[in-house]
């Protein structure tokens, strides 16, 4: 779930952007979230992430700094500018790892990583099924559901060693 109520909080122009997935940003699910937890005076301008975020699964964002670069600022730098939006929800776990580009291209606007609303939540979850280990210190598995080999290529340039576990949608 996006942090609406923490964007709405940030935003003092009362303009809130939404980046996503096409899926996401057209889905029924995030128009009814958007009418329960939007007040009035808040507008919403939701942006498809679909090429940002393939540039990420594809890896090229690692590989091809001025290709990420410009895609990014194609997409957005007008759109922005011109809607005078100051604060972006990054909804999206993959939008996180060009959020130097974000910050880079517009210093203006609060991008909100969605990761420390997961976190509580995950953290809330293994509390409450008393599965939270004591010493704080977890461990990290990597799952795929499609694309393994290409997958693992990019987390590999990413400098995460662990395995790549295959498993179906």
């Amino acid at each position: 779930m996006p942090p609406i109520r923490v964007a709405v909080r940030l935003s003092k122009r009362k303009h809130i952007g939404i980046m996503a997935t096409q899926r996401t940003i057209f889905s029924q699910e995030l128009d009814a979230l958007l009418r329960k937890e939007v007040p009035e005076n808040v507008r919403i301008t939701k942006f498809n992430a679909a090429q940002i975020i393939e540039l990420i699964e594809n890896g090229i964002y690692v590989l091809d700094e001025r290709k990420t670069f410009d895609t990014i600022s194609h997409l957005l730098m007008d759109k922005l500018e011109k809607k005078h939006i100051d604060v972006m929800i990054l909804s999206s776990t993959h939008l996180p790892l060009v959020s130097n580009y974000f910050n880079s291209l517009f210093p203006l606007v609060k991008f909100v990583d969605p990761c420390h609303s997961v976190a509580k939540e995950v953290k809330k979850f293994l509390g409450y099924n008393r599965m939270l280990r004591r010493d704080g210190i977890g461990r990290l598995q990597v799952v795929a559901s499609g694309g393994k080999d290409h997958f693992e290529q990019t987390v590999r340039l990413m400098g995460i060693t662990e395995p790549i576990k295959r498993v179906n949608p």
